[in-house]
């Protein structure tokens, strides 16, 4: 590995999966009003989305792409790059494949739910970590900018 990364803290990566849900939570707020907008003005319809399949699947169609395009863009969402972090290839060392990214998001459901078995992981690896063959690391000052 590259000697200037090193694994991420725990502390740090559950600070920036914090930041990244306000972020997330504004764009379901966004997405939300969006097919409301839509149900409303072209089908008549003022029933609630929530029980909706294609409103579900479009939502997490949304999520998905707004975690893959930031990793594959620059190894880092916003508050990834607000906490010093980085995704990359534990083999090339450079961003995410979209396959790895894609990855990341599906195990990342149980991954949080297991988010603090990276405590004891020698690499302070998560599940999702392990299983697409990246890892999250610290980015030094000077390179983050």
């Amino acid at each position: 590995m590259d000697t200037t990364f090193s694994p991420s803290p725990v502390w740090r990566r559950f600070a920036a999966i914090i930041y990244d849900t306000l972020l997330i939570t504004a764009i379901s707020m966004g997405y939300g009003s969006l097919c409301l907008a839509i149900n409303i003005l072209f089908f008549n319809n003022q029933a609630t989305l929530e029980n909706n399949l294609f409103f579900q699947i479009g939502w997490l169609l949304v999520i998905m792409s707004f975690f893959c395009f930031f990793w594959i863009k620059a190894g880092q969402t916003l508050g990834m790059r607000a906490w010093r972090l980085k995704i990359i290839d534990q083999q090339t060392q450079q961003f995410p494949s979209l396959a790895q990214c894609l990855g990341r998001c599906c195990f990342s459901v149980i991954g949080l739910v297991l988010f603090f078995t990276a405590l004891f992981h020698k690499k302070r690896q998560c599940l999702h970590d392990i299983m697409t063959h990246s890892m999250v690391v610290l980015v030094p000052k000077e390179k983050n900018a």
